[in-house]
């Protein structure tokens, strides 16, 4: 009675979903086992640093490369520019805070080797154009934090493991993909078949 009250469902029903869930994590588990990819020193590294520098910057988005750079090089010969944009479209102009390089990866699509270049900028300087999320975009550095590289020894296997986990969800999705694909593959010879009846016997669909 709880259940179907709570869920709208049937014990068997429930029972057998259940069953489901815990036979696709076993496959999940299963596939995840059987990737074992390979990780590089510089990537290893790359997520050393994503994580370990931080970069404060206000940005601005453009819809083309060409009207970020026409920007970028406005700010970089009269950097008074950049206020005076920013006052007339202030909801453009965006400000994340000191944030790990990694978050701006994950929420801005800010690519390392771009934000990597502004963490050794100074304060007040521009960069730009650079691709970020639907868009291109200019920066104004703020401030900025580098990883502090006498830890890295310390921390590298942590970092391997992340790296590697990393690419073994990666493994997964495109797993996922293929399989997807190949049973999407398998539907046409069928409908194909069950179809040419039809043609032959011009009767409206009737097969007898």
């Amino acid at each position: 009675k709880w259940l179907k009250e709570k869920t709208g469902e049937t014990p068997d029903l429930f029972g057998n979903q259940m069953k489901h869930l815990i036979q696709m994590q076993k496959l999940r588990e299963a596939v995840m086992a059987e990737i074992a990819p390979e990780v590089a020193e510089e990537e290893i590294h790359r997520a050393f640093l994503n994580e370990k520098s931080s970069l404060d910057v206000e940005l601005v988005k453009f819809e083309s490369e060409e009207d970020a750079k026409d920007f970028y090089n406005k700010v970089k010969a009269k950097p008074q520019a950049w206020e005076d944009e920013k006052a007339k479209r202030p909801k453009d102009f965006r400000r994340p805070g000191g944030v790990t390089c990694q978050f701006l990866i994950d929420f801005w699509a800010i690519p390392s080797d771009d934000q990597l270049k502004m963490v050794k900028m100074k304060s007040g300087e521009f960069y730009g154009p650079a691709p970020m999320y639907k868009g291109s975009g200019v920066f104004k550095v703020m401030g900025s934090t580098a990883a502090d590289e006498t830890k890295y020894a310390e921390l590298k296997d942590r970092y391997k493991e992340k790296v590697e986990v990393g690419k073994k969800f990666e493994g997964l999705k495109d797993w996922l993909k293929k399989l997807k694909e190949e049973a999407n593959m398998k539907k046409y010879p069928a409908k194909e078949k069950a179809d040419a009846p039809l043609e032959k016997t011009g009767e409206g669909g009737k097969d007898e």
